[in-house]
């Protein structure tokens, strides 16, 4: 996608474009299982899911 932001703050806090143009529950689904992940690996993560028109969801991971 032409134009497309890699980088997104939230709260100060720079975020990375994870995956984007996901159903909600797609989303969802990424956003728990990369928390697992990264509990499973002792890494502290942050992430956030946001929505970009209509019916299309981002993760973002910092």
């Amino acid at each position: 996608m032409a134009g497309q932001r890699t980088t997104r703050k939230f709260g100060g806090k720079t975020f990375q474009l994870n995956q984007s143009d996901l159903t909600k529950a797609d989303a969802n689904t990424r956003a728990a299982r990369l928390r697992i992940q990264a509990r499973v690996q002792g890494n502290p993560i942050n992430i956030r899911v946001t929505r970009v028109g209509r019916g299309s969801w981002q993760v973002w991971v910092r």
